[in-house]
């Protein structure tokens, strides 16, 4: 336990929010105290992520367009003595 910082949260995740449950509670008993547990699990999440409407895709990538005029000159350093 030394070795593990209870300054960020530790998240248990099961299939179905039991396991982690009693994950979390375990974890607790020995002193750890920034647990979460994801409330019905995979399921219940993959459920959730279902009613969500489906993002916009990103457009399309394109090639950059073509740079024209002089390049700006850039400060060359002078050679070390």
């Amino acid at each position: 336990m030394d070795r593990v910082s209870n300054e960020y949260p530790l998240y248990t995740i099961s299939d179905d929010g039991r396991a982690s449950a009693i994950g979390m509670m375990a974890m607790q008993i020995i002193g750890f105290t920034n647990i979460k547990s994801l409330a019905g699990g995979l399921q219940a999440w993959q459920a959730w992520q279902a009613t969500q409407p489906t993002p916009t895709p990103a457009p399309a990538l394109t090639e950059a367009p073509a740079v024209t005029g002089t390049p700006a000159t850039a400060a060359t350093p002078s050679p070390p003595p």
